[in-house]
């Protein structure tokens, strides 16, 4: 087990994003959140992340594991060297 989500919930004033929401993730999982827009798709993900708090539940996490979150809408720093690298091999 990498990760274990227990009875995990969100809402927003009176709108209700999610609740009760339960799952383990194992090694080895591939997982996608599938929804239209303003589901709560990517509020899930960064509470996940821990970039926003939760209203209810539990997180439990592997001993050294550490959760990311990628926005969608992300700029690029076009200095970054990875991003240097990345344009330099795609042409």
């Amino acid at each position: 087990m990498v990760l274990t989500i227990e009875n995990l919930a969100k809402t927003y004033g009176e709108k209700t994003l999610f609740t009760d929401v339960n799952f383990s993730v194992d090694n080895g999982d591939k997982i996608g959140v599938v929804g239209v827009n303003g589901t709560g798709k990517s509020t899930l993900l960064q509470a996940i992340a821990g970039i926003i708090p939760i209203d209810a539940g539990v997180f439990v996490t592997m001993k050294n594991i550490r959760i990311e979150y990628l926005p969608q809408d992300r700029q690029v720093d076009r200095d970054n060297a990875v991003w240097k690298l990345f344009v330099e091999h795609s042409q």
